[in-house]
């Protein structure tokens, strides 16, 4: 079998333990949406990576750094907090993802190093307004969980994930 068949296998397997993960969290955080952007740098763009909540014809979606809500997070490498984000002038609607629904949006950045590496968002289907210490305490377990599970390395210029140890 050809090697870029074996490990666009190997990916979408990866995919579906990411999944399986990010419903877990979901549940955890009380919470519908759970979705992780990686950062291509050489692109300056988000790739919405895998999602639970959101739907599938939307993975693999690339967002430039300048647009969005993801775009914004990623560029001020902090968290962003919204309500009612259809609303809110820097969203950008990726089409076929199912988010129109969502009343409540958080993003927040993944860096190593001081390079950003990609975003965790959680978003919910009733408005809430995410306090301080939510967001530290999703933020210290996004860190962890995406560090573990979306381990760069380069194949053939491009970014691709290494098989992670759940």
């Amino acid at each position: 079998m050809n090697t870029v068949i074996k490990e666009s296998i190997n990916i979408e397997l990866e995919k579906q333990k990411v999944y399986g993960k990010l419903k877990e969290i979901s549940d955890i955080l009380h919470v519908d949406v759970a979705t992780i952007y990686i950062y291509d740098e050489k692109r300056r763009e988000l790739i919405l990576w895998c999602s639970y909540g959101l739907e599938r014809n939307s993975w693999g979606t690339r967002i430039p750094i300048n647009r969005g809500l993801v775009g914004k997070c990623a560029r001020e490498m902090r968290p962003i907090s919204v309500k009612e984000p259809l609303k809110h002038p820097d969203f950008y609607y990726v089409e076929g993802s199912g988010e129109e629904k969502y009343q409540s949006f958080l993003a927040i950045p993944v860096t190593q190093e001081g390079k950003l590496l990609g975003l965790f968002v959680v978003q919910t289907i009733e408005m809430k307004f995410f306090l301080s210490e939510e967001i530290r305490i999703i933020w210290a377990g996004a860190e962890r969980f995406v560090k573990e599970i979306l381990k760069l390395q380069k194949i053939g210029g491009e970014q691709r994930w290494k098989k992670a140890s759940f």
